[in-house]
């Protein structure tokens, strides 16, 4: 990942990370956190530049099953995506915020083309990108982990998490995703739930 990251800053290529290379650090030891690959962020208009970029530096490009480019080297995967949501499975409210903006929600960082995605920001994501593998590919509990891990070790903006939940259409699902993470990882914590919302009922049964 350093190597990328000084590829990508020496060539003046933005870039941040999502899902697992984010939410790591959030576990007690950031090796608990497997990874079948490593997700990189880069603007539409930088894509060739980082396929020139990887290819440089001696990854494999593999495919492009979806709308992200592969690249493997060793046995370590990483796809670069230019968008956080597509078209074909994207809403206008999901869009909105998830579209060509996501940048806004980044911080530069000094003497480096990375960027850091808000962590409130990329929660929201992981609970719509968890509803997505729902609906059209399957998920793990690894996700759900995820969830629980961000909602109690982040430093969150539970007032703008929640207002934004409430445009997606997204406040319920969370609410269902919240409960049922801390009555599987958590059961004692069910009255102090790392939440900074009201959980859904779940019915024992």
């Amino acid at each position: 990942y350093q190597m990328i990251s000084d590829k990508f800053s020496a060539e003046k290529i933005k870039f941040f990370s999502v899902k697992g290379l984010n939410v790591s650090k959030y576990y007690p030891m950031s090796q608990h956190r497997t990874m079948g690959d490593c997700d990189l962020m880069v603007a539409a208009k930088d894509l060739k530049r980082a396929d020139k970029a990887m290819k440089e530096m001696n990854f494999s490009y593999c495919q492009t099953p979806d709308f992200e480019s592969v690249y493997e080297k060793n046995g370590l995967v990483f796809e670069i995506h230019y968008h956080l949501l597509y078209d074909e499975i994207a809403n206008k409210k999901e869009d909105r915020l998830f579209g060509d903006d996501v940048w806004k929600h980044t911080t530069a960082q000094q003497n480096s083309s990375e960027q850091i995605i808000d962590e409130s920001f990329h929660f929201i994501f992981l609970l719509l990108h968890l509803k997505k593998h729902l609906i059209h590919k399957g998920v793990g509990f690894r996700q759900f982990i995820d969830i629980y891990v961000t909602a109690k070790k982040a430093q969150l903006d539970w007032d703008y998490i929640n207002s934004e939940l409430h445009n997606l259409d997204l406040f319920k699902f969370a609410q269902v995703c919240g409960a049922l993470t801390v009555k599987w990882f958590a059961p004692n914590e069910q009255s102090n739930s790392p939440y900074g919302f009201k959980l859904a009922e779940i019915d024992d049964t």
